[in-house]
C-alpha cells in the first residue's frame, strides 16, 4: 500500500508594504500611478503565452493602474496584499490585483505603458493594481504603522498590522 505525504496548507495572511521611491519617479508615476490602463488595450502588445493568459484572466477588472516594484521587493508581496507607494512628496494606496512574471519585460515596453528603463533592463514584475488612490493625509494610526515597519528589502518595507 502506497501512502501519501500529508500536505498542510497555510493560507496567508494578507500584508501590507509600502515602497519609497526619490526623485526621479514622477515619469512612471504619470503614466501608470496617475491615470489607469485598459487591460484590453495591453494584450496585443503581448507575445507571451503566459502573460496574454494572466491579463486574460482579469478582463471583467478593465481598468487597472500599473507598477513595477524590482525584483527583490516583488518576491513578497502577493495577490490582494496591501501596497503603499510613496513617490518623493506623494503616497498611494492600493491593493495588488495580480502579479505577473513577465520575462521579457513587454507590458512595460507596450505603447500602452511605455514605461522609462532603469540600466536598460527590462520590467519583469509588473503589478496589476486595483483601489489606487492617492492619501493627502495619512491617518494617525497608519503613521504609527509606517514607523514600526520592517525592512524587506532596499527602500520596501513589511507594515505591521
Amino acid at each position: 500500500m502506497k501512502t501519501h505525504p500529508v500536505i498542510r496548507q497555510v493560507k496567508r495572511i494578507m500584508a501590507t508594504y509600502l515602497r519609497e521611491y526619490g526623485i526621479g519617479s514622477p515619469q512612471n508615476e504619470r503614466k501608470t500611478l496617475k491615470k489607469t490602463v485598459r487591460i484590453r488595450d495591453i494584450i496585443p502588445f503581448i507575445s507571451s503565452i503566459q502573460v496574454r493568459t494572466t491579463l486574460e484572466r482579469h478582463l471583467n477588472t478593465d481598468r487597472v493602474n500599473l507598477w513595477d516594484l524590482g525584483a527583490n521587493a516583488s518576491e513578497f508581496v502577493e495577490t490582494n496584499d496591501s501596497l503603499y507607494l510613496r513617490c518623493e512628496e506623494r503616497l498611494y494606496s492600493s491593493r495588488i490585483l495580480e502579479k505577473i512574471f513577465d520575462q521579457n519585460g513587454e507590458i512595460g515596453k507596450s505603447d500602452v505603458v511605455n514605461w522609462h528603463e532603469i540600466h536598460h533592463a527590462p520590467w519583469q514584475h509588473p503589478l496589476l493594481l486595483v483601489e489606487l488612490r492617492p492619501v493627502s493625509i495619512p491617518p494617525l494610526s497608519l503613521m504609527n504603522r509606517f514607523k514600526q515597519r520592517k525592512l524587506l528589502a532596499e527602500n520596501f518595507w513589511l507594515i505591521p498590522d
